[in-house]
């Protein structure tokens, strides 16, 4: 053999560690769960089996039976001394394995909600919708006692309804009916919204309109169903609130009321006796 003369700081430095006793190295071969098998075959869990091998100080922890296709279940090799291999198992068991298990059941319960949000955005955009405010204080007379009146309406349109609280500084709640028809829609809305009509009303017609005792436009507002009627003496106006065709309704009664005052002024006219002439 020939000698080779190399430079002193090129030469290997001697090894500190102690001469490896391969009688005291144990071999463990730690199952995965199913849970878990995509995870241990990826190029992640490398990199966790690198860690507890400097961390545990082992000579190998990697992971057998991951090429594709075959019928074992992976398992994890571990092979150290006794207690580098028991400290390497509690580490993965109750460390990396079990908060593997909790990231994945994370990612797998948020791709299914994500799977339902999407499914549900398709069908809200296949979806009839209509949005309208109805004041605070008209909301409990469309849920209804118990929510018996919103229930009824969803079950005859076979309509969806959100009703949201009003944002800060408002009165006015949010309500959005969504249907497969634009017929269905139109008609759950008709029967929840709301609307305020005001009518002037010239002070000569006051009386007849209002009646004695107001009992005209009492009977009116109860006959339609009218949330409210009332005249406000300011401003010399009519104001009714209900549904739409509650609110129309009740104006056609009173427009057709209206209509009798000239005919009732002329009858009073008529019944007056008229001056008997001066005997002399």
């Amino acid at each position: 053999k020939q000698d080779l003369i190399v430079e002193r700081s090129n030469l290997r430095r001697c090894s500190q560690e102690g001469k490896l006793d391969v009688s005291q190295m144990e071999r463990t071969l730690l199952p995965v769960e199913p849970d878990l098998h995509s995870w241990i075959r990826s190029q992640d869990s490398s990199g966790c089996l690198s860690h507890v091998q400097h961390k545990c100080n082992l000579l190998v922890a990697n992971c057998t039976n991951v090429e594709t296709g075959s019928q074992k279940s992976p398992e994890v090799l571990l092979i150290g001394g006794a207690r580098e291999v028991r400290l390497a198992t509690m580490l993965l068991e109750l460390i990396h394995f079990k908060h593997q298990i909790e990231m994945q059941r994370f990612h797998e319960h948020r791709d299914q909600l994500t799977e339902r949000l999407d499914r549900a955005k398709q069908w809200h955009s296949a979806q009839n919708q209509e949005v309208f405010n109805v004041d605070q204080s008209l909301v409990g007379r469309i849920i209804g006692k118990k929510g018996d009146n919103v229930k009824e309406i969803r079950e005859k349109h076979g309509v969806q309804i959100w009703i949201e609280d009003p944002p800060k500084n408002s009165t006015n709640c949010r309500i959005t009916v969504s249907g497969a028809t634009e017929k269905a829609v139109k008609a759950a809305r008709d029967e929840m919204e709301f609307i305020t009509v005001t009518i002037p009303v010239e002070s000569e017609h006051v009386g007849w309109i209002l009646g004695k005792g107001y009992q005209t436009i009492t009977d009116i507002a109860r006959k339609t169903e009218l949330h409210h009627a009332r005249y406000d003496d300011k401003a010399r106006a009519l104001e009714l609130c209900g549904l739409r065709h509650q609110v129309e309704d009740a104006k056609l009664l009173i427009s057709v009321h209206q209509e009798y005052l000239p005919v009732y002024q002329d009858m009073t006219r008529r019944r007056m006796p008229s001056r008997c002439p001066s005997m002399n």
